[in-house]
Formats: C-alpha cells, structure tokens, sequence
C-alpha cells in the first residue's frame, strides 16, 4: 500500500487485477480444513493473513484508480471495475489428435479444487458404467491440489477404479500427449460453489486454444453463446447435478471431425490478449 501510494502522489493511475472476488468462502474452507486437521500454527497463520488482508484491502479506494475483474462487477471495495474475460497467448501450437475406437478420452488440468466441480463427472459415469459399457469411457485427471484425496476416496466408493487415471503433475511434452490422446476436456463446472454467478475460467480458453473441445458452465456467456466456439462447448448447468455422460457422447460425436487447428484459431481470434487489453486501455482513456 505504500507503494501505492507512491505512485499516486506521482500522478500514475494504478490498475490491479482480482481474478477472483469475493473469495472469503474459499479462504474460510481452507482455514477451516487446517483446524480440522489440528495444524494449530497453520490455523493462526492463516487466520492472521485473512484478518490482515481484510483490514489492507479496504484502504485499496484510496490508491487503485481501476480494478480489472474477471466475474462481471462494476465495482469492488469502492473502487470501479473494468471486466474483461481470460485471455490466451500463442504460446502453445495446436494438439496433434489420435483417433481412437470404442473409447471416449476425458481431460481434466488443473490444481484440483472443490470448484472444479470434478465429483459431477465421477457421479455421471458412475452411473454411466451401470448401464452401458459401449463406448469406453475414461477420465484423466492432471495435477494435484487439496480436492484430489476426496475424489480419490469417491472413486473407491463408485468402483471407478478402472475408469479414472490420477496422473499427477505433467510438463511438457507429457503434458502435451495427453492432450492429444484426450477427446473432449473438462472445465471448471462447480463454480456455483464460490458462488460466483458470471464465470469465464481460463481452462476452456486454453482447452480450446488447443484445438480441444470442452464442458463448461452455462455462465460462460462469452463462450456459451458465440457463434463460432459454441459449438465445440458443451455447456451444463451451474449446479450440483451430475454430467450425463450419455450427453458427453453425443457431443463427442457431433465435433469429433474437426480438425485441432480450426478451433484452434477460432480461439485466438475471440481471447487474444490483445484484444481483452483493448478494453482495459479504452476505460483507461476514458477515466483521464
């Protein structure tokens, strides 16, 4: 905050970024889960650095000029909001797809977390796997996070021993083969859970940006109701329900001619950074 105001007493207008907000209910799930856990130090530390961050973050009005947000406010914390949604580089080339037969490849990359809303997808092909087997259907879940030893407690429970691979952390070129090997990508789809009504996560963008179809929420408006991405985004609803793997499967089969490269630059076109930046630099303008 001194450093804010610096720059304010230089006559600089300062920009800051909340991806998330509010995100008291995710900071009070981790407080929480420490002391269930009897982290005593944990639990302090953090209750601290939540108290301390509730106290500075008020004081923001009086520095911050504009917020750039990612959940649709026009205001936060008194200070006003431009909202853009995420955005992506070309960083990344377009996946190299393997066709398969009889077998539907799910992917899921992330830090795995409650609001990813993952345990939609394990309830929906559990009861997938009760009534049909044709096509194979197999989830791959990428990257660690504090949700993965629940999800992993809940495929014992639904016997999905067989249907779910828990890959862990992947770079790289590893990561890159599961993307190919992957049919249709799984996005953030629990976001009802932060109570967030408006969402664009960055995933579907970096899904798509690799020539990947995906599941998202049907809040996504940006990408729910484009003319062109829409349909390589099966949108279900923001809730508790689970994925009808049946539904996944005609998706499947309704976008699996395409080509990566195609949606690939579909994507580019809509979630440049450049673009998203655009609007910032004109409410910029605007506020000179």
């Amino acid at each position: 905050l001194d450093f804010f105001d610096f720059l304010r007493r230089q006559n600089i207008l300062i920009c800051l970024e909340m991806p998330t907000y509010p995100y008291f209910k995710e900071r009070f799930k981790i407080l929480k889960t420490r002391f269930k856990s009897w982290d005593i130090k944990g639990t302090l530390k953090t209750g601290f650095l939540f108290l301390e961050d509730a106290v500075l973050t008020r004081q923001l009005r009086k520095s911050v000029s504009l917020i750039v947000t990612f959940a649709g406010q026009k205001e936060i914390l008194g200070v006003p909001c431009v909202p853009i949604t995420n955005g992506i580089g070309e960083t990344v080339g377009a996946r190299h797809k393997i066709d398969h037969k009889d077998q539907l490849n799910l992917l899921f990359v992330a830090n795995v977390a409650a609001a990813h809303g993952l345990d939609r997808v394990l309830n929906g092909l559990a009861s997938y796997q009760k009534n049909s087997s044709v096509p194979n259907v197999h989830l791959y879940i990428v990257g660690e996070g504090p949700e993965r030893p629940n999800l992993e407690r809940l495929c014992a429970t639904l016997h999905l021993k067989d249907a779910v691979t828990f890959c862990g952390q992947l770079f790289g070129e590893d990561l890159q083969n599961y993307y190919d090997i992957a049919d249709v990508a799984i996005s953030s789809i629990g976001s009802f859970r932060l109570n967030l009504i408006e969402w664009s996560p960055l995933k579907t963008r970096e899904y798509l940006g690799v020539g990947l179809p995906c599941i998202g929420v049907d809040t996504d408006h940006e990408v729910a109701l484009h003319p062109v991405l829409s349909k390589f985004y099966m949108k279900v609803r923001n809730d508790n329900s689970p994925i009808l793997v049946e539904e996944i499967i005609d998706f499947w089969n309704s976008v699996k001619t395409y080509e990566p490269e195609e949606i690939r630059e579909a994507a580019l076109r809509t979630f440049s950074w450049e673009q998203r930046m655009e609007k910032v630099f004109s409410y910029w303008q605007e506020m000179k």
